[in-house]
């Protein structure tokens, strides 16, 4: 496992970057290179955003664990340039719960790593049931029977209760997006469906466009996607 002050400093050199696909300044394109990008692309990153909330409530608690007190509303970035600090590090590493902070620190820099440079093996699916933080899994992992233990607080929880919070915040979300779009987001959840599958309900008005965006591509509302996927009324 890494030190307490290379976790923070890999945070902190990433941070800029989740930021930007939050806000959506960025995207990254199959080979992980970053492209800018002239205007907001459709749908918001929810990932990106929800991992991003995250890791500034941990860097809000590490800092008072480091006996600091930053004023409240300050974003992430500026947390963990706080946190970066040799001096700051030693106060956490002399902790009782030292090996904990590290052990969720591991948890966040690899769901930055994972934001950053995609990996198709790894899913986010939603956040604990007891304190809100995110719950990723292997590809493989059963969403219907499957359990999780929070990286955050340790509670044990079903997957299918995650699953469907999830699918019921996407749901009511008011996302709009491209087919390719919406499909990578639709996996997050579980569903396998593919853009060509949502361009042929689309031609076959089983869905119709939502718009489309400044180059004339048509978008889609994500909630008539899902109707269509889990028989969402």
């Amino acid at each position: 496992m890494r030190t307490t002050s290379q976790l923070i400093h890999h945070l902190h050199t990433h941070i800029a970057t989740l930021t930007d696909l939050v806000n959506k300044r960025i995207s990254l394109n199959r080979m992980h290179a970053h492209t800018a990008i002239a205007s907001a692309p459709t749908p918001v990153n929810l990932t990106a955003m929800d991992l991003l909330g995250q890791i500034g409530d941990l860097c809000l608690l590490l800092c008072r664990a480091a006996g600091m007190h930053p004023p409240t509303g300050l974003p992430a970035g500026e947390l963990l340039a706080l946190l970066d600090d040799d001096a700051v590090t030693l106060r956490l590493d002399a902790r009782d719960d030292a090996d904990d902070i590290r052990r969720v620190l591991e948890s966040a820099a690899s769901h930055v790593t994972w934001i950053c440079e995609p990996d198709e093996r790894t899913r986010y699916v939603g956040v604990c049931a007891a304190c809100g933080y995110g719950i990723w899994v292997d590809e493989h992992t059963d969403l219907d029977h499957g359990t999780y233990r929070c990286d955050m607080c340790g509670a044990h929880g079903n997957l299918s209760t995650v699953v469907n919070a999830h699918r019921l915040r996407l749901m009511v979300s008011g996302v709009t997006g491209g087919a390719a779009e919406l499909a990578r987001l639709l996996r997050t959840c579980g569903y396998r469906t593919n853009a060509n599958t949502i361009r042929s309900w689309a031609h076959r008005h089983r869905i119709e466009a939502a718009g489309t965006t400044e180059d004339g591509r048509p978008v889609y509302a994500l909630a008539d996607v899902l109707r269509l996927l889990g028989g969402w009324s």
